[in-house]
């Protein structure tokens, strides 16, 4: 078997592989928050106590009975849709909701309809990657060599699996970058067309993209500060057309979002108030590591021999790859080759970083950092890709790089597989967020004959803690207690939320015993005790 013909049989095996991993075991993943408000933003239903939660408000409603109502098909027409709910929400922007709205109309408002759309979607980054490693790297080996990274990437394997739309800002990130590339080297009006359309599409699909448009605006100004041979007389003037174009294009959104800045800053809120240098350097130096390999531990993860072997060695030996990569494109590499690699690996870092000093909040979140995924997979695929041509070309090789060729190939497939495996099978994982906290809190709460006392705001709350929950558990979207609307077999009441609210509601009949909590969103579980 020829060299050529190994290497494509490889990738097909980690193609196949891939997609079996994003399509599989849907319906196993516990659902987070953030999944449940996609759920809730997509059905006929709201957040407001003064709407669609009215009567359950005093009468209570059977976990099972809200299910099935969240799990209905939307019966709202587009334009309804976008009054009542795209456009109170401008912080999110309306592409995947679109679709995802689509999707739940033709089947379900299901959360594993919702996963399997975004897992559908992120099937485009096989061709985006190759499309991007063929017009960056000029071959088709580089191309083959990042589908087989991108089919076992961890991070891009969670992603997938989510009814948000972070699938979608992956896969328009890739093609951005691939058409700007195509842009700068065939230097046609088609071309920057195409990518003033991938910009808008990026735009419409995540906030956040504008990480991607500021890491190639550094690109093309580093090009022409070095006056790169890449960099014609007219590229500076068609990149500003195509950005002014896409920019144009957003406007009605971004218009829309300013017009309702309280809700962005509200949206603020859900990060940490306490700025931590050490924090965020781990999170970043975390989240690069699991684009190839990825155990389930966040930063908190303890010092001990078991973490050492199956965490601290793999993810040291991963990060050496990572950093001689960098390290192998800057020196090899023509510098509009890795110029556009390190743009996207350090532009997104570095401004949230400023962001986070000036606010004095905790902005990194792992996903938030698309761009620099995809900057540090090019970085490991132009090394690999690099190894790989030479040898088909029968080239001498260098004894070193050699052996690191060899161990970075064996360790990423190994370690990108053995992740995939774990995340595949697992209920719970780091990006779930609080998700497995309120488990705990539905470990606590008696299923039998109970009462689950809330605010219809912590509904997104309860709906991932109604996974948890028997379907016969009794739920009711107010802190009052009314005995009257009860069913005589509730033998146990317990209240989520805050103290204040029900002190406030049931004077001093009753008290609250405190069972647990969630220090990270101030949430807290109690249990109703009749006051003496």
């Amino acid at each position: 078997m020829t060299a050529k013909r190994f290497l494509l049989l490889l990738v097909i095996f980690l193609s196949l592989l891939g997609i079996f991993f994003r399509l599989s075991n849907l319906d196993l993943k516990f659902p987070w928050m953030d999944e449940c408000i996609t759920q809730v933003r997509i059905s006929d239903y709201s957040f407001s106590a003064t709407e669609n939660f009215r009567d359950t408000q005093i009468n209570p409603v059977r976990v099972a009975t809200l299910k099935s109502l969240m799990e209905e098909r939307p019966r709202q027409s587009l334009v309804q849709y976008f009054q009542s709910k795209l456009s109170k929400a401008p912080e999110h922007p309306p592409l995947y909701y679109l679709f995802a709205e689509g999707t739940a109309q033709l089947t379900s408002n299901k959360l594993e309809n919702l996963r399997r759309l975004s897992a559908y979607i992120s099937l485009l980054t096989f061709p985006g990657m190759y499309w991007l490693c063929l017009k960056l790297f000029g071959s088709n080996v580089y191309g083959l060599v990042g589908i087989g990274i991108t089919a076992i990437s961890p991070i891009y394997l969670l992603y997938s699996q989510e009814a948000r739309q972070y699938s979608l800002w992956i896969v328009v990130g890739i093609f951005s970058s691939a058409a700007l590339s195509n842009a700068l080297t065939r230097r046609n009006r088609k071309s920057w067309i195409l990518y003033s359309l991938t910009l808008i599409v990026g735009t419409y699909s995540h906030l956040f993209f504008f990480f991607n448009i500021l890491s190639h605006a550094s690109y093309i100004l580093l090009l022409f500060i070095f006056k790169d041979k890449s960099l014609k007389r007219n590229t500076l003037s068609n990149y500003l057309t195509s950005l002014c174009f896409a920019v144009f294009c957003f406007l009605p959104w971004m218009t829309l979002f300013f017009h309702k800045e309280s809700k962005a800053d509200d949206q603020l809120k859900i990060f940490g108030n306490s700025f931590d240098m050490l924090s965020i350097f781990k999170r970043f130096i975390g989240s690069t590591i699991r684009v190839f390999f990825d155990t389930g531990s966040d930063e908190k993860i303890v010092f001990n021999i078991g973490s050492i072997l199956s965490f601290f060695l793999p993810s040291l030996l991963i990060l050496t790859i990572i950093s001689y990569s960098i390290f192998y494109i800057v020196r090899l590499a023509k510098a509009h080759v890795h110029l556009h690699v390190l743009t996207l690996i350090f532009v997104s870092p570095v401004i949230i970083l400023v962001a986070d000093m000036v606010t004095g909040k905790t902005l990194s979140q792992s996903r938030y950092l698309m761009p620099v995924y995809l900057g540090v997979q090019l970085a490991v695929i132009y090394f690999i890709g690099n190894q790989i041509s030479q040898f088909l070309r029968k080239s001498a090789i260098n004894s070193v790089l050699s052996k690191l060729f060899v161990i970075s190939i064996f360790s990423l497939i190994i370690g990108g597989m053995v992740s995939c495996t774990f995340i595949s099978y697992s209920s719970f994982w780091w990006n779930k967020g609080s998700a497995q906290n309120l488990s705990h809190f539905a470990q606590l709460i008696d299923e039998k004959n109970s009462l689950l006392l809330t605010d219809v705001n912590f509904l997104p709350r309860i709906m991932s803690l109604a996974y948890q929950l028997g379907p016969e558990v009794l739920l009711q979207f107010t802190p009052n207690i009314v005995k009257s609307n009860y069913p005589g077999t509730v033998e146990s009441i317990y209240f989520l939320g805050n103290a204040d609210n029900f002190s406030k509601a049931n004077a001093s009949e009753f008290s609250l015993l405190p069972l647990s909590e969630i220090p990270e969103i101030n949430l807290h579980l109690y249990k109703v005790l009749m006051s003496n």
